[in-house]
């Protein structure tokens, strides 16, 4: 378990924290979306506006989510349960809009330096499709690592 981090909303702001999915977690799976513990539901995500009261778990990530929510604009109240109202149209509740935001900046900020980590068998979970080479870099630094021919993304694309 980790902090993720904060949003700054209008109401109250809202605290993410992010833990790994357990296996043995009661969950029913919707059809054409992936299952808990793969891909975008890697993790789960636990929120609360006040660090000393009830922390709520996010519902998992779902790919028309997380389209909507590329083409939508909003600054969250930080109601968990309002309605998200803008254009374009998105159908889920804050709630929602907030964990596909969650899976967009999640997905987008995990850089590895080119030939630090190696393909494994094609049967694993896309996160865990990279190990560690038996090498380490010498004389790398940021601006290094941040060159597109340098680094790379560690999980698999989104939608």
């Amino acid at each position: 378990m980790r902090f993720w981090g904060k949003f700054l909303c209008r109401d109250h702001d809202i605290y993410v924290i992010e833990a790994r999915a357990g296996a043995d977690e009661d969950y029913a799976s919707i059809e054409g979306e992936e299952k808990r513990g793969t891909g975008i539901n890697e993790n789960v995500y636990w929120v609360t506006s006040d660090l000393l009261k009830d922390w709520h778990k996010l519902p998992d990530a779902r790919a028309n989510d997380i389209i909507e929510a590329r083409s939508l604009k909003k600054v969250l109240t930080g109601n968990l349960d309002a309605p998200v109202n803008g254009y374009p149209f998105f159908a889920g509740k804050e709630r929602n809009y907030l964990r596909a935001q969650i899976a967009r900046i999640t997905a987008s900020t995990v850089i590895v330096p080119a030939g630090v980590f190696q393909p494994t068998e094609a049967n694993s979970s896309p996160l865990d499709q990279r190990r560690p080479r038996d090498c380490v870099r010498q004389g790398a630094n940021a601006s290094h690592v941040l060159r597109d021919e340098e680094s790379g993304k560690m999980g698999p694309p989104l939608c």
